[in-house]
């Protein structure tokens, strides 16, 4: 009695399956295609990572060349900006 019913259910499934196409591929090949993915992906992470880096440089860059100009003014016209750092406790004239 179960072997006839697996014997109709076995047929079923291969008729089924004879319109189903096969659809395989080797291991290696499987491999081969995440391994290029893994490594395109790491080009863009690198890639993005040097970006930040040249942009966090430049940026240091010019706080540094802002504070250099501000010293070089502090020193050619020392009256004017004595009160820079103390905007607010500053006298008006």
């Amino acid at each position: 009695m179960a072997q006839n019913d697996f014997k109709l259910a076995w047929r079923k499934l291969l008729k089924a399956a004879k319109d189903l196409p096969l659809d395989y591929s080797f291991m290696d090949q499987q491999y081969a295609l995440q391994h290029k993915k893994q490594q395109e992906l790491q080009v863009a992470f690198n890639s993005f990572a040097s970006l930040s880096v040249i942009i966090a440089a430049l940026g240091l860059f010019s706080m540094a060349a802002y504070q250099a100009a501000l010293r070089k003014k502090r020193n050619e016209y020392p009256e004017s900006t004595r009160c820079l750092d103390k905007a607010a406790l500053c006298p008006i004239k």
